[in-house]
C-alpha cells in the first residue's frame, strides 16, 4: 500500500512539474520555415496567436527541422547541448549541418552541462524523470562503450534511460516519430498496428519495453490507410491547443478527420487545431520536427 501511495504521489509531481513547464512555455521555429514553407508558418502562427502562445523565429540555422539540433530541457528552465553531427548531414550535407551554439547565442537560455556525444535531439522523447531514445546512439558513438554511453546520458540528463529499437523505415533514428508523451505515465505510440507484417515485430519489441514503464495508447485511424499516416503523432502541444499535422489541403481524407477524433480523445480539455502540412511530411517530418520548446524558469 505504501508503494502505490509513493507512486502515486510521484504522478502529481510529475503532472505538477509538467504544468509548470508547460505555462512557461515559447515555441521557436528556424526561419527556413518561413522562407520555405510560408503556408505552414503562417497557419502555426495563426494557431499560436489563437492560444495566446509566444512564438519567435531563430536565426543562424541552416535547414528547418529546428528540434534536431536544439539543446534538450531539463526542466526549470536548464538546458543540455550536444554534439549534432548526426551521419545523415554527412559528406555532401554537412552544409545542412546547423551549428548549436551560433543559435543559442542569440537566446537568452542557461546552459548548465553539454552532453559529449553525438546527438539528435528527434531521438530524445522526454516523459518526466525517464528519457526514451532509439538505439541508434550506439551506431553514432562507436568510440564510447555501451555502458559508458548510457551512463553519460542518464548522469547528464539526470533521468532514466530506456532505448527502444530503431525503426529501420525510418532512416534518422529519431525517437520522436515512434511515441510521444502524454504527461503523468502515459505515452502514444504511432500506428505500427495498421502498418503491415513488416511493422508488427517491432510493435510486439516496443510494447515489451515501455508496457514496464507506461500506460501506453496506440494510435489508429478509421479508412483506406494513406502512405504518410504516420505524420500525426508528430504534433505541437501548448497550453491551451494540440496542432496536429493534416495531409489533404481541406483536411477531409478518412485519415485527417479520424486523426483529429483520436486526438480530441486524447486531450479532451484542450482544443485540436489541424493545419495541412504535407509539403513537410514529403520530407519526411512534420510539426514536432520543426518546433523547440523554449521554457525559462
Amino acid at each position: 500500500m505504501w508503494q502505490e501511495i509513493k507512486a502515486m504521489q510521484t504522478d502529481v509531481e510529475l503532472f505538477d512539474s509538467e504544468l509548470l513547464i508547460m505555462s512557461n512555455m515559447q515555441i521557436c521555429v528556424s526561419e527556413w520555415l518561413q522562407n520555405d514553407y510560408g503556408q505552414v508558418y503562417a497557419a502555426l502562427c495563426d494557431a499560436f496567436e489563437k492560444s495566446g502562445l509566444k512564438w519567435q523565429v531563430l536565426t543562424q540555422t541552416k535547414e528547418v527541422w529546428a528540434r534536431d539540433y536544439m539543446p534538450l530541457h531539463l526542466g526549470d528552465g536548464k538546458y543540455v547541448t550536444f554534439n549534432f553531427s548526426p551521419d545523415y548531414l554527412a559528406g555532401n550535407s554537412s552544409k545542412y549541418c546547423t551549428d548549436q551554439k551560433l543559435v543559442i547565442e542569440t537566446l537568452d537560455i542557461d546552459v548548465v552541462a553539454h552532453l559529449n556525444i553525438v546527438l539528435d535531439g528527434g531521438n530524445v522523447v522526454r516523459c518526466g524523470d525517464k528519457t526514451i531514445m532509439t538505439d541508434k546512439i550506439f551506431s553514432e558513438n562507436p568510440n564510447i562503450r555501451p555502458v559508458k554511453l548510457i551512463d553519460m546520458i542518464e548522469k547528464t540528463l539526470d533521468t532514466e534511460l530506456i532505448l527502444i529499437p530503431w525503426d529501420m523505415e525510418e532512416p534518422y533514428g529519431h525517437a520522436d516519430g515512434m511515441v510521444a508523451y502524454l504527461g503523468g505515465r502515459k505515452l502514444l505510440l504511432n500506428n505500427y498496428g495498421q502498418m503491415g507484417k513488416d511493422a508488427e515485430l517491432i510493435r510486439e519489441r516496443l510494447h515489451k519495453i515501455l508496457d514496464a514503464h507506461f500506460d501506453v495508447k496506440e494510435l489508429s485511424y478509421s479508412g483506406r490507410l494513406r502512405k504518410n499516416a504516420w505524420c500525426y503523432l508528430n504534433y505541437v502541444e501548448t497550453p491551451n491547443i494540440v496542432i496536429i499535422p493534416g495531409l489533404s489541403k481541406d483536411l477531409d481524407c478518412e485519415n485527417d478527420q479520424s486523426a483529429k477524433t483520436e486526438f480530441i480523445n486524447l486531450f479532451p480539455n484542450k482544443e485540436i487545431i489541424q493545419i495541412y502540412a504535407l509539403p513537410l511530411i514529403s520530407k519526411g517530418g512534420a510539426l514536432h520536427c520543426v518546433t523547440w520548446e523554449l521554457n525559462k524558469n
